[in-house]
């Protein structure tokens, strides 16, 4: 069967952003038989409104637009039960995560892999703020990143060191839990679902995926920072360090809990 992929992008006042990353993809998927489904919370910029009008140039163009009910979380699992795709990918609208990842991941899964994550702790990756060195840009030049485009040093700091500590506690080879940017086939994700929050379910999805005996695979993601908009993620502290926490407890339990049935 060829594949058809259904591209899911997850919004909340993306009106600056949206109409560039709907380009970017509907480029690199040319030729290809595929769908962008934006999932709106029902912005108060006009996300939704923008979206309905340009499903008048992009054909392969659908819009959910949600008003009850709404998180990201809801809004990934809402673009997954409509897509029509055998191949569901999703990815924040900011323009932070690179559509040209997008291919890539598609060729991971036809030669084999369940479920592909991008990763910004792998070699070519690289945490919000960096340049084209990746892991090699100066600590300067990422601070002046992050600070120019008003996103989080302090999340940036605690997401790297967080991931480490993650990974300690988890024992499986994986790098990155709070990617954001993810691929697999609609038929695995129906079977697991995407559970937990903004942050966790990319600790949850992943490792419950590893427990059933998925095949996952990393690439490398050279996160950047927003263009447009304001950053959602907050700058406090004390908000950063309890969903750190949080992600932490949500980590043991799942190691704790989750059955390995992977064959040994």
């Amino acid at each position: 069967m060829k594949n058809k992929i259904s591209v899911i992008l997850p919004t909340y006042n993306e009106a600056e952003n949206i109409r560039i990353i709907i380009e970017i993809i509907s480029k690199e998927l040319d030729k290809k038989n595929y769908e962008i489904i934006v999932v709106d919370d029902n912005s108060p910029d006009g996300t939704s409104e923008l979206v309905a009008k340009l499903k008048n140039i992009y054909p392969n163009l659908e819009l959910i637009t949600r008003k009850s009910d709404r998180g990201l979380v809801n809004s990934i699992n809402d673009g997954i039960y409509h897509a029509t795709g055998n191949i569901c990918i999703w990815m924040d609208a900011d323009l932070s995560m690179s559509p040209k990842m997008i291919n890539v991941i598609i060729e991971k899964i036809d030669t084999g892999a369940d479920l592909v994550i991008g990763s910004r702790y792998i070699e070519g990756g690289g945490i919000k703020g960096s340049d084209q060195r990746g892991h090699n840009t100066p600590v300067y030049t990422l601070w002046k990143n992050l600070v120019t485009s008003e996103d989080s040093l302090i999340s940036t700091i605690i997401s790297k060191i967080g991931n480490k500590i993650i990974k300690l506690i988890l024992q499986i080879d994986l790098h990155d839990y709070s990617s954001g940017y993810f691929g697999a086939r609609k038929d695995i994700l129906n079977k697991l679902g995407v559970e937990g929050g903004i942050v966790d379910y990319c600790i949850s999805l992943p490792y419950r995926a590893c427990m059933k005996g998925y095949k996952i695979v990393e690439i490398p993601m050279l996160l950047d920072t927003r263009k447009f908009g304001k950053s959602k993620t907050s700058n406090n502290f004390y908000e950063i360090l309890k969903i750190a926490l949080y992600c932490y407890t949500k980590t043991i339990r799942l190691k704790l809990t989750i059955k390995d049935e992977r064959k040994k």
